[in-house]
């Protein structure tokens, strides 16, 4: 399930980093945790990871 409105998504972007993203997957149901934030208003940020 996307986190990004559904305007938001590029599927160029998206394409663009498929490739990249594959290599850590184990199931395709785990892309959006790797690709999220390309397609969000802002991009999360965890305090608890500084620096990161």
């Amino acid at each position: 399930m996307s986190t990004w409105d559904e305007g938001d998504f590029d599927e160029a972007v998206f394409r663009s980093v498929a490739g990249l993203a594959h290599t850590r997957l184990t199931v395709l149901g785990e892309i959006t945790k790797y690709v999220d934030w390309l397609f969000l208003a802002q991009a999360p940020y965890d305090e608890r990871r500084p620096g990161r």
